[in-house]
């Protein structure tokens, strides 16, 4: 069976049609799986059947082939590896297309198989979690973030490329913890989402916008007193720009604390005097805070 396998990938390899291969692989899938029927411990049998799936384009049961071959027999794994790796250089190419032409879904299809077949890149992997958050594909999104941000801190596996592609993929994942805390805020898992903020923020203290948007997420919450005081200790930072002090105008505007969203809003036009929209909420702040003497030249 391994032998008549062995020949019928020969055919399909000098088949002068695609027909004429499809068919050749298909003898060699059944001879291989005949084999794998007589003795299912026989690497050989499980190699032949994962070469064949791959000419079949069923990459599933290509990989679960290649992965019982060198489970059997670890040496295996030095012959599958270009396999893999040419076919997941195939796909990437052919998804790539898609990507560009907006149709995300049919890209992630294709870039699937690509990560089955050879789950040890990253490129693959990351574009998909990237591409499941932007189309809202909420448990997805999360499941292949996740694996992608395990892959990207697993330093062995890291070991076995060069350096350049290990910093390329280390840029590419850079945002997948913010992406992450994004799609938990969009799927309206808070709580979560709040722990990875402040896991993103004890990270990088200095990260103004993640800070922002965890009192936002605070506020949508219904925790208040935990918004303001993330607000309070923004406005003490030292540097704020305008939009800074905008953003945070409107957080203590929305928790209906007026005089320090006027205080905000009033800073925030002191570093862009034109800034028209914050001008009107500083004004606004003022009226609602009573403060009716400094409203009319604000106005």
């Amino acid at each position: 069976n391994t032998e008549a396998a062995e020949d019928a990938l020969g055919e399909a390899e000098d088949a002068t049609t695609p027909e004429a291969a499809q068919a050749q692989f298909r003898v060699a899938m059944q001879a291989a799986e005949a084999a794998i029927t007589e003795d299912p411990t026989n690497p050989l049998a499980h190699r032949l059947a994962g070469l064949a799936a791959l000419g079949l384009e069923d990459y599933d049961a290509a990989a679960q082939h290649f992965d019982g071959a060198v489970e059997r027999r670890p040496i295996y794994d030095l012959e599958i590896a270009p396999f893999r790796e040419n076919a997941y250089i195939d796909l990437y190419s052919e998804a790539v297309p898609l990507l560009q032409s907006g149709d995300y879904m049919g890209s992630a299809a294709i870039l699937e198989q690509a990560n089955t077949i050879n789950p040890r890149r990253a490129d693959a992997l990351i574009l998909l979690a990237q591409i499941y958050a932007q189309e809202r594909q909420h448990d997805i999104a999360i499941e292949r973030i996740d694996q992608a941000l395990a892959f990207l801190d697993d330093s062995e596996r890291l070991a076995e490329y060069d350096s350049a592609t290990v910093a390329q993929w280390q840029s590419d994942g850079e945002n997948l913890p913010l992406i992450r805390g994004q799609v938990l805020v969009d799927a309206g898992r808070f709580e979560e989402a709040v722990a990875d903020y402040r896991g993103i923020i004890a990270e990088d203290p200095s990260n103004l916008a993640v800070t922002q948007d965890l009192a936002a997420i605070l506020m949508t919450m219904g925790r208040e007193d935990e918004a303001m005081t993330v607000y309070s200790e923004l406005m003490a930072r030292p540097g704020l720009g305008g939009q800074d002090f905008y953003r945070i105008g409107v957080g203590f505007y929305n928790a209906s604390d007026y005089a320090r969203a006027a205080d905000a809003f009033g800073r925030g036009v002191a570093l862009s005097s034109r800034d028209r929209d914050g001008i009107e909420m500083w004004a606004r702040s003022l009226l609602l805070d009573s403060a009716y003497v400094e409203v009319p030249p604000v106005a």
